[in-house]
């Protein structure tokens, strides 16, 4: 009986210590599955949240984060599908003006491929678009916050007409 007590005993501080040493702020704390097979797979965006970062006005960012909110769609990538071998695919969303129509736009998506990877100790995702009209050979960088199985949340900093921001996307794989 003893030594069921002192293993039981080693077993709650092992897993108490895997719990705060999560690599990701979100977790999760423990997971017997690979990072690579985690973030393998579709993805779509459940949230897409902008704040400013150097924004004092809180009501002011909060307008911001509204009207951002309201149009996520338009703020780049809806979905994608990450492969085991690093790379996959990108859906973009463009809003097209249709001329003979007013007021009436419209939404296409434009497939495109990738390439992405881990940085060396696995804190953020990487990618680069490798076809289309984006194509680049730089990567997007973005730090992670969580990944389960079934949930990815990216954050990057960025700058849009002079303003620092903060993006972070939460993705709900399909």
């Amino acid at each position: 009986m003893k030594k069921f007590s002192i293993i039981l005993m080693l077993f709650a501080v092992t897993v108490i210590l895997f719990h705060f040493c999560s690599k990701y702020d979100e977790g999760p704390g423990l997971s017997l599955r690979t990072k690579t097979s985690r973030i393998t797979g579709i993805w779509d965006v459940e949230k897409v949240t902008i704040t400013y970062k150097a924004k004092e006005d809180e009501e002011e960012n909060k307008e911001f984060v509204k009207l951002v909110n309201s149009a996520k769609d338009s703020l780049g990538i809806i979905s994608f599908t990450l492969e085991r071998d690093g790379t996959g695919e990108v859906n973009f969303p463009h809003k097209t003006d249709w001329d003979d129509v007013p007021g009436l736009d419209a939404w296409e998506t434009y497939i495109y491929d990738l390439e992405w990877k881990f940085s060396d100790d696995k804190s953020e995702f990487l990618y680069r678009i490798t076809s289309g009209i984006y194509k680049t050979t730089e990567w997007d960088e973005f730090t992670i916050i969580r990944l389960t199985n079934s949930e990815f949340w990216i954050q990057h900093d960025c700058m849009v007409g002079g303003d620092n921001l903060l993006a972070e996307r939460k993705y709900k794989k399909l």
